[in-house]
């Protein structure tokens, strides 16, 4: 047996699955969300959010070997859980840290949280199209009441009506994929004719990518909100790495027992 969890997110559980079964690794799959990942094979998956309890339970009753952080980069509730429940079963935790991504070509202006960002939003008074996510949407209400200037969001259809529950008018919210090529965000931010982009930092990505290149070939500036410092175990920067780790870790582990 060398069973192992995944907590992945939505851009690195393909990868991660992919190489822990290469290497003859047993993952089982834990996400947030229940959005299709298109995996190479099946794969066991939970979803939905772990607490403490239903976290060690899991570890215990699937005879988890090791615990393997791939979340998002801005999860960090769910990195520190992981922490802390690994110490307690005295469990291994890698943990995957996207290397940052290329800004080159592009004006990027940074703050550290997204009042900041508001408030530099407030400042600017330029037109901005926000690509926060849904749950952050709320500290930017006093700024958007305003509608001193043009602004929209993006957001993924199903969180369409949360935000016009918000009071977000129907003509600002863009229900859109999470993933865009370039192009599409080209012709969007050409469209909507805005001039900043406000998402977070969320290191190098496939998607994050196509966005800056989107904003690159748009001219628009970005405003970045930084990446958190998050509660890590052993650090990898390459997943290929990180589970050849895990994959010498738990061979120990099995030959231990």
């Amino acid at each position: 047996m060398s069973k192992i969890l995944i907590l992945g997110g939505t851009e690195e559980s393909r990868e991660a699955v992919f190489w822990a079964d290469k290497l003859g690794l047993e993952p089982i799959l834990s996400t947030l969300t229940s959005w299709e990942l298109k995996l190479p094979f099946p794969v066991e998956r939970i979803t939905g959010p772990l607490t403490k309890d239903s976290f060690l339970a899991f570890l215990r009753q699937e005879g988890i070997l090791a615990v393997v952080d791939a979340t998002h980069p801005f999860a960090c509730e769910i990195s520190k859980l992981a922490w802390e429940v690994c110490t307690l079963c005295s469990l291994p935790l890698f943990s995957y840290l996207r290397p940052q991504a290329d800004f080159s070509g592009l004006e990027v202006m940074r703050v550290d949280s997204h009042l900041e960002a508001r408030e530099k939003l407030w400042q600017l008074k330029k037109s901005f199209l926000l690509t926060v996510g849904i749950k952050n949407l709320a500290q930017y209400l006093p700024l958007l009441q305003k509608e001193e200037v043009d602004f929209y969001l993006k957001v993924l259809p199903q969180s369409f009506a949360q935000a016009k529950a918000l009071g977000i008018p129907e003509k600002r919210i863009l229900a859109l994929p999470p993933f865009l090529k370039a192009r599409s965000w080209q012709e969007l931010l050409d469209q909507l004719g805005v001039k900043v982009v406000v998402s977070k930092d969320v290191g190098h990505s496939i998607s994050f990518q196509e966005k800056l290149f989107g904003c690159r070939l748009s001219e628009v500036k970005l405003l970045l909100i930084n990446r958190p410092q998050k509660t890590t175990g052993r650090v990898f920067y390459s997943l290929p790495e990180l589970m050849q780790a895990v994959k010498r870790k738990v061979s120990s582990l099995c030959c231990a027992l």
